[in-house]
């Protein structure tokens, strides 16, 4: 972070890659390392990290966001679409909805911003159109459903797994 407070990308690159060789499942890390290359202009390196750091973390909506302008810039408008709506799905907010509306109309995406409508978080991409993102009341729903499905169990079994374990 000091690195590219101080705007030493190359030293902020060395930084991320030695914490990725440390620690390769870091979302985090894989993400700044595909930020740090954004900064220096290099698409080719940057995309493969954010593509990780989404892997990783299908929620993270700012790699999502990035991942989609890499993509565009490499002329990839398809990825980039689909990117752009990983990105609507998870992350509401006016600027970046507005931001990312007019940049998908420039290649000939349509913005989907209801999260029924939209695609998934996590790859693999999509298909443009559908949000699977489940809504608050379907998770809710889903878990009173686990709940009772723990609760209703007889007692018979839930006695024979307890016997089972001990002998």
């Amino acid at each position: 972070v000091a690195y590219r407070k101080a705007k030493r990308d190359d030293d902020a690159i060395s930084a991320y890659q030695k914490a990725i060789a440390l620690n390769p499942n870091d979302a985090n890390y894989h993400f700044s390392l595909g930020a740090a290359y954004r900064r220096k202009d290099d698409a080719d390196k940057a995309i493969p990290e954010y593509e990780k750091a989404t892997a990783l973390d299908p929620a993270n909506a700012d790699g999502w966001f990035d991942l989609g302008f890499m993509y565009k810039k490499n002329h990839d408008n398809d990825k980039a679409i689909d990117a752009w709506q990983h990105y609507l799905c998870l992350k509401h907010d006016a600027d970046g909805t507005k931001r990312i509306t007019e940049e998908m109309s420039g290649i000939g995406g349509k913005a989907v911003t209801n999260r029924s409508e939209g695609v998934a978080p996590g790859p693999p991409m999509p298909s443009r159109g559908r949000c699977q993102t489940p809504s608050p009341s379907s998770q809710r729903w889903a878990f009173r459903q686990a709940i009772r499905s723990l609760t209703s169990r007889p007692a018979s079994s839930t006695s024979s797994l307890s016997r089972a374990g001990s002998g």
